[in-house]
């Protein structure tokens, strides 16, 4: 596996991890059953994808780097910071917007910056930038309806 393909393959994990410890942690502190299984869902698939980013690279005889410790607990203490300033289920929900809008610009930089990356590993920010899409059009929807408040 090349330098660039490694370098990727890590931001990709980066972004993914964050996802995942912030997606979970507020998806918990939610009250609407049915808003909080599709939060739950959406982190589940962030985790697929980051299961298949590391079977990728295993392939290659190559490890992820690990996501710091120290980075990890700051990004639980964020979110345990914004959970008590927050107060309705649309303020959480604006935040998960805003973590998929940080995450598709984010796979856009990655896929711009290594435009010659293994194939594999362009089809899992594909993937992740489709998946926050549509996640943004969802959740935007949900602050739409009235039937969930």
């Amino acid at each position: 596996m090349e330098k660039n393909d490694m370098e990727l393959a890590n931001k990709l994990n980066i972004d993914l991890s964050m996802a995942i410890e912030s997606g979970s942690a507020m998806a918990g502190k939610l009250k609407n059953g049915n808003l909080k299984k599709y939060l739950f869902s959406h982190v589940e698939k962030y985790e697929d994808l980051q299961k298949e980013l590391q079977k990728i690279v295993s392939t290659n005889s190559k490890k992820l780097k690990s996501t710091n410790l120290i980075s990890r607990a700051f990004l639980w203490m964020q979110v345990q910071l914004s959970a008590i300033r927050k107060s309705e289920e649309s303020d959480y929900v604006e935040s998960f917007i805003k973590g998929s809008e940080m995450g598709l610009e984010s796979s856009n930089k990655l896929l711009n910056k290594y435009n010659d990356a293994d194939k594999k590993l362009k089809e899992i920010a594909f993937s992740l930038q489709a998946m926050e899409a549509e996640n943004i059009d969802k959740l935007k929807d949900y602050l739409k309806r009235t039937d969930y408040y």
